[in-house]
């Protein structure tokens, strides 16, 4: 019978893979994450847009996180794919979660054809291992109390999309988080 230290136990790394459309949130949502505010540089002030993957590495209570953000793209193609497996780690076994990040309110048909083409490219088990980010939802609340809704409610957004886009989230089993990135915090 084979023995085994306690140094031969490689420890899990969850690898989270943000996808989305640019301006979606994906490297707010990153940095929210990782917990370090400048993770992943975005918005207006990044000084570049990038065109490949970048992955950070962190430990958040005990547990091993990649984060790995992809360039905000409108057509996801089979180098794109290759580029975020470049960017997985190496050593140890690793759970991949995909974080697709959606702007609340900004749901296009160009973005449900990106979801379709998710599919395409990591199979029926991409609905399996991926959790929808709504992002921006300070903007959200910010519009809704503009127009004199007060305390708006999230499912109540989730209420008013088209019976497509509900059918289409369905697929991921209505897993769904709402996200403030800019939320500090407390």
């Amino acid at each position: 019978m084979a023995s085994y230290e306690v140094g031969d136990w490689v420890k899990p790394i969850n690898t989270f893979v943000l996808l989305g459309r640019p301006g979606s949130g994906k490297s707010q949502t990153g940095n929210t994450v990782t917990g370090c505010d400048k993770a992943f540089e975005f918005g207006f002030h990044a000084k570049r847009t990038p065109k490949k993957c970048e992955s950070k590495q962190t430990e958040i209570c005990e547990t091993e996180l990649c984060v790995i953000d992809t360039p905000g793209v409108t057509f996801f193609e089979k180098q794109d794919y290759e580029d975020i497996l470049s960017n997985m780690p190496k050593e140890g076994p690793s759970k991949i979660i995909f974080l697709l990040c959606i702007s609340i309110g900004r749901l296009t048909e160009e973005e449900l054809s990106l979801i379709n083409q998710y599919f395409a490219i990591f199979g029926d088990d991409f609905a399996e291992n991926t959790i929808i980010i709504f992002t921006h939802l300070d903007e959200w609340e910010s519009d809704m109390n503009d127009c004199n809704v007060e305390n708006p409610k999230f499912d109540s957004y989730l209420h008013t999309l088209p019976e497509q886009t509900k059918t289409m989230f369905r697929r991921f089993h209505n897993r769904y988080l709402p996200l403030n990135n800019k939320q500090k915090k407390g």
